[in-house]
């Protein structure tokens, strides 16, 4: 559905609320399809995304690097949802974890949680002050997804894609083994 704009002006008040709310709604409706597996990973490649791989502890090690922004996708729907999260500045084993709620991949992150690292993966909380409810998907994925990715038991079809830059220092990775792994050579050495 379009909002024409020359239509919309010559509506009285009740009939432009109604039009406002049909738009919105099959906006709602519009994200809510997701894309076909073999789209979604063509769309996150196509906007400089690689795979991360490795094993599932390695893939915390690059989650916990300071400045990772990936996405978690389900292979079988093709769902996903893009996260950040970074180190606090004062603290080393606090993280923040935002949740990319616009089309700004840069800015529209959302406050989601907070993970206290330990040395058995880390314990993920939703922020009490977030303006995200328990009962959202994006809450939800993101617990369930900490949860099996710190026990070691992340199913095969859940894949992390992170946005082509190192998880630590944010620098453009253009060494293939640096790209798989999401952190680039120097870091990597730190950890």
């Amino acid at each position: 559905m379009t909002l024409d704009a020359s239509e919309f002006y010559k509506q009285d008040f009740e009939t432009k609320r109604q039009l406002i709310r049909d738009y919105r709604k099959s906006k709602e409706e519009a994200e809510k399809q997701p894309a076909t597996p073999a789209e979604g990973e063509a769309a996150l490649i196509a906007a400089g995304g690689r795979k991360i791989t490795g094993s599932q502890q390695d893939q915390l090690k690059w989650l916990f690097a300071g400045r990772a922004i990936f996405t978690v996708r389900n292979s079988k729907t093709g769902n996903r949802f893009t996260y950040s999260i970074s180190k606090n500045k004062k603290d080393e084993k606090l993280f923040w974890v935002a949740v990319l709620r616009g089309p700004d991949n840069t800015s529209d992150y959302t406050p989601l949680g907070r993970i206290v690292n330990n040395d058995s993966g880390g314990t993920y909380l939703r922020n009490r002050s977030s303006r995200i409810g328990e009962d959202a998907q994006s809450h939800k994925v993101f617990a369930w997804f900490f949860q099996q990715l710190s026990a070691g038991t992340l199913p095969d079809f859940i894949e992390i894609w992170h946005a082509g830059r190192c998880g630590r220092c944010g620098r453009l990775l253009t060494v293939p083994e640096s790209i798989s792994r999401g952190i680039g050579p120097e870091c990597a050495s730190m950890f």
